[in-house]
């Protein structure tokens, strides 16, 4: 609510009655839905911070998180196919090979950060409840440090792709969870569901690539679209 408030002061307030252009109007409305991101961002890892206490001494099982983590990288891999020239034992004569390759579409830098930082914790068969939900809660720094456009770390592929990791690896962990505590993962599962109704909420009537392109540096198309109206609300899809 005080995002959409501050968005509905931004387009029909002081910006524009000083004749704020709509690159100016664009960049103004991008701080608000970046600063609201970083705000549930913050908010979430409370949350999840003041359900840890109740599974800190609690072991689960971490293969259901482990399982999604490797589909997510499956998912998002492409079979590429050329060959190569190899020799051949039989002849001593060198022959073209017919040879596949999967490779990861991921951004290098989502890459990175699985590859350095949750591969090696979910080899663990087993760990505490708490320790789980800092894989969470981990994912969600991230995000929000790839999803700062004032940030060095910017980058919006990376930030995207891990938030659709996170989606899996949330399902997984509210079901382990819900295996050794089940007001736990009841708490967790509420949680989840305020932090998605919350992103959903900041711009719902936006068109989402018109954001996309915004954090991309076009700010103008997100202005004009914005001066054409009095209020976001009436921004339809």
């Amino acid at each position: 609510k005080a995002t959409q408030a501050a968005l509905n002061d931004v387009t029909a307030g002081s910006v524009i009655r000083t004749g704020a252009s709509p690159k100016e109007l664009g960049e103004s409305v991008l701080d608000v839905v970046t600063a609201g991101r970083m705000a549930l961002s913050d908010a979430y890892g409370d949350g999840l911070d003041a359900i840890k206490t109740s599974v800190s001494n609690k072991k689960v099982n971490t293969t259901p998180v482990k399982n999604s983590l490797l589909r997510f990288l499956n998912q998002n891999k492409v079979v590429t196919k050329g060959t190569k020239r190899v020799l051949d034992e039989e002849t001593g004569q060198i022959v073209e090979k017919q040879i596949s390759k999967r490779v990861s579409t991921l951004d290098k830098d989502a890459q990175s950060f699985i590859n350095s930082q949750l591969r090696g914790i979910l080899e663990l068969p087993t760990m505490s409840g708490n320790h789980l939900l800092d894989v969470d809660k981990m994912l969600t720094q991230q995000m929000k440090k790839f999803g700062d456009i004032k940030s060095p770390n910017y980058n919006s592929t990376a930030s995207q792709q891990l938030g659709e990791l996170q989606n899996l690896i949330k399902t997984s962990i509210g079901d382990v969870l819900g295996t050794v505590d089940s007001k736990a993962a009841e708490s967790y599962s509420t949680l989840k569901q305020q932090y998605s109704e919350g992103m959903q909420g900041l711009l719902p009537e936006i068109n989402k690539n018109v954001i996309r392109n915004a954090e991309k540096g076009n700010y103008d198309v997100l202005g004009k679209l914005l001066t054409t109206q009095t209020n976001v609300s009436k921004i339809q899809n």
